[in-house]
């Protein structure tokens, strides 16, 4: 979703690096961009193990203000050319699913402000998996709750960190 539908990982990176100087650790947003696009408990996991923080990774992932990073949605579009596709895999009856390492709410904000429900026909977030990208959990839980051959499916992914290939038949 970050990335493919909307451009929002430069308004999170700015607000990771805030929440990280909370607990003293001074990390730049240009260092966190270097580290990829990572999942909300790939970040944190980072961020303790380096600083050698004592809080729980629930705590540290509960610091982030998700809801100041949504208001900021508001002023965003949607990366050119993503709803003229959506419409037209639609048109032709294919089916869809977002898989994003983004949390429910993060998730169900840009569905819901850009119009973008309708246009997918199951979502998958990163709550719903037990491993993030590169594992391929989201993309294999999208394909089945889908009902299609993970084979038979195309993933749009813009993270070198999304990227993975099925090396056995599944």
């Amino acid at each position: 979703m970050d990335g493919v539908i909307i451009d929002s990982h430069s308004v999170a990176y700015e607000l990771l690096s805030e929440a990280a100087r909370t607990y003293d650790c001074s990390i730049t947003a240009d260092e966190i961009k270097s580290w990829g696009s990572l999942s909300s408990r790939q970040f944190w996991s980072i961020v303790k193990e380096r600083y050698n923080l004592p809080h729980d990774l629930s705590t540290l992932i509960g610091s982030y203000n998700q809801d100041r990073e949504i208001e900021l949605y508001a002023s965003m579009q949607p990366v050119p050319g993503v709803l003229p596709f959506l419409l037209e895999c639609k048109e032709y009856g294919m089916k869809t699913a977002l898989a994003t390492s983004a949390s429910r709410k993060r998730m169900n904000a840009v569905l819901d402000l850009f119009g973008l429900r309708d246009l997918f026909d199951v979502t998958v977030c990163d709550e719903e998996v037990a491993a993030s990208k590169p594992d391929p959990q989201i993309f294999l839980l999208a394909s089945d709750k889908l009902q299609i051959n993970p084979r038979e499916c195309i993933v749009i992914e813009d993270s070198r960190n999304g990227c993975w290939r099925l090396s056995k038949p599944v």
